[in-house]
């Protein structure tokens, strides 16, 4: 009569694992198998014994624990790949990013809610093409009905150009009845983007005035200048201040930045063609310190009485009460009493030589 727990042979192989030896049975009659888990590679793998019973055979055989902990945590076998870095953060910004909040430019969950139905949708990410582009810019991450029934995603793959060509923020140009924005224009043209800007929404002109301007390096102004930049006083009544300056041979530049101090415009240019003398070139001039000077002039003095304060300083306390015989304290407490220095010495010289029996 056969036991009714007798085990079959164990097989060489196993889907999960392969045998190593044979079949080892202990003094308790307990069985044994040597296995080698498959999903392991050749030079990492290692020989575990386990348990030849029922659970075994019923599974298949086992993985070591790093593969099956790792059969078991893994969903789809692409995170942190770009395709899901790209779900996850256009996912993330309809759900926290204010401003797609307040246009209620929502994530479509049910149709793309799960990173499966996200990558069946958009598939590989293509080389050069790093974002998640919304091809209607007013509608969020979400698939739009078609009139025919059929469903389209409103995302697409998409570079950082393509990117910044379909913000809110572009200006449009209509062009031979198709709409640009103004870099895409100006790269059609082939101008500078900046330079195109500023001469459609700065100076108002039409396209092709400000190609004309932009090609042939016309760069005086459309318009004359406002505030106080501007020259109504000088002799050339209507001339502007750049026209201005390049005959007067000066720094445009600087002349307006004396001009905005609230300089007229003749003063401006004298200020430029003879500056004034600088703080430390008049202390280089005379072998002074930049601080003394400036330490004279915070208590009210110009430049020049500075300097000449510290070329010629006047005579200390300490000095005049030596040059006397007197105190420095008596003299001082004088002063503090509101008289002059020369009051206090006069005082005190009179007051010691009288002691002395000097004045009769």
């Amino acid at each position: 009569m056969a036991h009714w727990n007798r085990m079959p042979p164990p097989l060489a192989e196993y889907p999960k694992c392969r045998i190593v030896g044979g079949l080892i049975i202990d003094e308790k009659g307990s069985q044994w198998l040597d296995i080698v888990c498959k999903s392991c590679p050749k030079e990492k793998a290692a020989i575990r014994r386990v348990s030849y019973c029922r659970a075994f055979v019923r599974a298949g055989g086992y993985r070591c624990k790093s593969c099956a902990n790792r059969e078991s945590s893994t969903t789809h076998g692409m995170s942190y790949t770009p395709e899901y870095n790209g779900w996850r953060n256009a996912k993330g910004r309809a759900k926290r990013d204010p401003a797609y909040i307040a246009k209620g430019r929502k994530y479509d969950e049910k149709n793309l809610g799960k990173f499966e139905q996200f990558y069946e949708v958009m598939g590989d990410r293509p080389e050069g093409k790093p974002t998640v582009e919304r091809i209607d810019n007013d509608q969020g991450y979400v698939m739009i009905e078609r009139p025919d029934g059929t469903v389209k995603p409103n995302i697409m793959w998409a570079s950082y150009k393509e990117q910044a060509n379909n913000t809110s923020t572009n200006i449009p140009v209509e062009i031979d009845n198709v709409t640009y924005t103004l870099t895409q224009a100006a790269e059609k043209f082939g101008v500078s983007p900046d330079a195109f800007r500023r001469q459609l929404i700065v100076n108002k002109l039409t396209i092709e005035e400000a190609l004309k301007r932009i090609r042939t390096g016309d760069r005086s102004r459309t318009r004359p200048m406002k505030g106080r930049t501007a020259v109504p006083h000088h002799k050339d009544g209507s001339l502007n201040v750049e026209e201005a300056c390049r005959r007067a041979e000066v720094s445009c530049r600087k002349v307006q930045y004396f001009m905005k101090k609230g300089l007229a415009f003749d003063a401006a240019v004298e200020r430029v063609k003879n500056p004034p003398v600088t703080i430390v070139e008049l202390a280089g001039r005379h072998g002074l310190t930049t601080g003394g000077i400036q330490h004279h002039m915070r208590k009210g003095l110009t430049p020049e009485e500075a300097v000449e304060r510290m070329l010629h300083p006047p005579e200390t306390i300490i000095e005049l009460a030596a040059r006397h015989g007197l105190t420095v304290a008596s003299v001082m407490g004088h002063l503090k009493r509101g008289k002059t220095r020369e009051q206090a010495v006069d005082y005190l010289v009179k007051k010691r030589d009288k002691q002395q029996g000097t004045i009769i």
